[in-house]
């Protein structure tokens, strides 16, 4: 079976068979949450649910003629040597992300047009949504027809279908679809007991191409860029250098792209990689951004990255840029940013539904130079691309904190100059329409600054939250992971993660404890006792719905009795008196006079235990 798609994959087109398992959103039937934490559950908890069952072939791809019908045919294989399935069979618009993954258009999804003429829709899922202009879209869906829409399978058993495609005439190139196969599942969290309804999904592009008059490529390459990406639970920080490519033409286009990044050093540019990008599709109408990580990290200066596009071994495209390159935060930037101050910082405000409220927040420039100020409310990031299940069994998106739609900061743009102030109102008119209000509801606030030159000057952030009259909270925090790693002679790093899984914010301490196991389930003397830092930039002492944060401290082993079985325990306190766990096993060995530390099973040992505080 291909694999589930992978979010950290920069690579297009990555699984040949576009075969993807998330949950997803079904028009007018069963409507799960379509969540990539949940798709995590799945491949965590499930192990070999998700090969239940095989669609074949990965990818239809079929030329034919205008004004005829033709037929292929696909077979679904229930790979389950016990449990029958229903499967359900769907054909959607496709298109792909900024990076190429395979994206589908719900039926009911919201269209909107602007003045130019395009016409947007959201695609992807409802915390990850690729906004698509579907009137560039070449969409086949509406010619594609299926014998039937589920088919029962019993176990082991597979059956073979007729996909039917009628072309009308006059349409020449490539045209693409989705043939989306999928099955409900039910997953158990562990950790919490809770069950969760999924869809194990099969995602199987259909790409069709009218023949007739040769129809030529025209893929531009418009842009090349140079970015530092932070460090995230999925990806370590990187530096990521880039070719914008947009399919202009009415062919499906397979590329390859190769750049050379050059530093300024003495007056001299020295070349520092070369990088060439995996073979990518694009479908027609759609831009995406190939992305590589150049594999080093690199200061903040002055950079030349040039590139070269080509299609069938041959040169479509190249591009030169000189960037003014803003490395990671450990380095002097090229271009002092403008220091603007926000004061303050976090802003809280009481609402209720129906009601006005307003509360103001300042902004000054502590630099000579006068900027240009943009403000944006936005959704904290890290709510954009998560959620959780309530104690009820309810799913809460990200979306569902967020107040952006009916709070608003005045003014949105303004002039600061040199150590200038601006007061900023914060408006609040809480829908009186809301089924179930949330206890906290929260927005970022981002200024962004630029000079008078156009040059960007930086930009900072602050948080406003709402709290909603009269609505109680339920604050809860999940532990997720403990792992430690030798970083010296008996020195080792330990780090704790723990998620914020309840309706409101919470202020988190957390301490990593060392203690010997005196019997089975009992312990014996505390040897350590430690403060875990979370110290990030730009990190808020709260820490918000669905905020997955990770907590470390040095732990020295090297006076610490030997021979001897230990629990070692990060509890997270928060709300008063409540907290959370995670712990793990160890015994401490003496090699050669060099203290080491060495994993044991929790099962082993009769299980965790709870540290008393």
């Amino acid at each position: 079976m291909a694999s589930a798609r992978d979010k950290r994959s920069t690579r297009m087109d990555l699984h040949p068979s576009g075969h993807q398992a998330r949950p997803v959103r079904r028009a007018g039937a069963w409507s799960p949450a379509r969540l990539m934490g949940i798709l995590s559950l799945v491949l965590v908890t499930c192990g070999s649910a998700l090969g239940q069952f095989m669609v074949q072939p990965m990818r239809v791809n079929l030329a034919t003629y205008p004004n005829k019908r033709t037929v292929t045919s696909f077979a679904i294989e229930n790979q389950s040597t016990t449990t029958p399935a229903t499967i359900d069979l769907r054909l959607l618009d496709l298109t792909q992300d900024s990076l190429g993954i395979w994206q589908t258009i719900e039926p009911d999804a919201q269209v909107i047009a602007d003045p130019n003429g395009a016409r947007w829709v959201n695609a992807g899922t409802d915390d990850q949504p690729v906004r698509v202009d579907v009137s560039k879209i070449r969409s086949c869906a509406g010619w594609l027809r299926l014998d039937v829409d589920s088919v029962d399978l019993r176990p082991l058993e597979r059956k073979t279908m007729n996909l039917w495609v009628q072309v009308p005439p006059g349409v020449q190139g490539d045209y693409a679809a989705a043939l989306v196969a999928q099955t409900r599942m039910t997953v158990v969290d562990e950790d919490t007991g809770v069950q969760t309804p999924v869809v194990l999904q099969f995602l199987v592009p259909v790409i069709i191409t009218a023949q007739g008059r040769a129809v030529r490529d025209d893929i531009k390459l418009i842009n090349a860029d140079l970015t530092f990406r932070e460090a995230s639970d999925f990806d370590p920080s990187a530096t990521l250098v880039s070719l914008t490519i947009d399919n202009v033409g009415r062919t499906y286009v397979r590329v390859v792209g190769v750049t050379r990044v050059y530093g300024e050093r003495g007056g001299h540019w020295q070349r520092i990689a070369e990088i060439e990008y995996p073979d990518a599709g694009v479908l027609p109408g759609v831009k995406v951004n190939l992305q590589q990580d150049i594999g080093r990290q690199l200061p903040s200066g002055k950079y030349r990255v040039e590139g070269a596009l080509y299609v069938n071994r041959r040169v479509a495209g190249t591009i030169r840029r000189e960037i003014e390159f803003s490395g990671d935060a450990g380095s002097r930037p090229f271009v002092l940013d403008a220091a603007l101050d926000l004061d303050p910082r976090d802003v809280p405000l009481d609402v209720m539904p129906g009601a006005t409220r307003m509360t103001t927040m300042q902004v000054a420039n502590a630099s000579e130079d006068p900027v240009t100020v943009d403000a944006a409310l936005l959704l904290p990031d890290h709510m954009t691309v998560r959620a959780f299940v309530d104690e009820q069994g309810n799913s809460i998106r990200g979306q569902d904190f967020g107040c952006v739609d009916w709070v608003t900061v005045q003014p949105t743009q303004f002039t600061l100059r040199g150590y200038g102030r601006q007061n900023l109102r914060i408006v609040s008119s809480m829908p009186t329409n809301l089924a179930n209000p949330l206890p906290h509801y929260y927005a970022t606030l981002r200024l962004n600054a630029t000079y008078d030159s156009g040059q960007v000057a930086g930009s900072t952030e602050g948080l406003i939250y709402l709290n909603t009259q009269g609505v109680q909270g339920a604050p809860r925090v999940k532990d997720d992971q403990l792992r430690y790693v030798e970083s010296g002679p008996a020195r080792y790093i330990v780090t704790a993660a723990f998620s914020n899984i309840g309706n409101v914010h919470v202020l988190p301490r957390c301490r990593l404890y060392l203690t010997e196991m005196a019997a089975a389930g009992t312990t014996g003397a505390t040897w350590r006792n430690l403060q875990m830092s979370s110290g990030t930039a730009n990190q808020r002492a709260s820490m918000l719905p669905l905020e997955r944060r990770e907590f470390t401290a040095v732990l020295d082993v090297a006076s610490v009795p030997p021979d001897k079985t230990y629990y070692l325990t990060a509890v997270l306190q928060y709300a008063g008196g409540a907290s959370a766990q995670r712990q793990a096993a160890i015994r401490i060995k003496d090699e050669g006079g060099r203290k080491v530390v060495e994993g044991v099973s929790l099962d082993d040992v009769g299980g965790p235990i709870q540290i008393q505080l």
